[in-house]
């Protein structure tokens, strides 16, 4: 064979063998996006339900604060005082 061709010949396979492994990286990665996607919690009662406990803990530092600045003490009971 002429070297011409073997070098052509080895050109094509080094560049479609390229070709290949970034079109197979780049069907893996979508498919692991996707995955992770599906693991998360989206559904509309998840939201809800993180909004709700989002709330809840607002409300008892807010009342807590409220409670430490009512007390002369600010808040704290002695050693029995404990923070949440």
């Amino acid at each position: 064979m002429n070297v011409e061709v073997i070098f052509l010949n080895s050109l094509i396979i080094l560049i479609l063998s390229l070709i290949s492994f970034f079109l197979i990286r780049a069907f893996l990665k979508f498919f692991r996006q996707k995955k992770r996607l599906n693991q998360k919690d989206v559904s509309k009662v998840g939201f809800v339900v993180d909004t709700i406990s989002w709330n809840l803990y607002q409300n008892s530092r807010k009342r807590r604060k409220k409670l430490e600045r009512a007390s002369p003490k600010g808040g704290r009971q002695g050693k029995h005082y404990r923070r949440l």
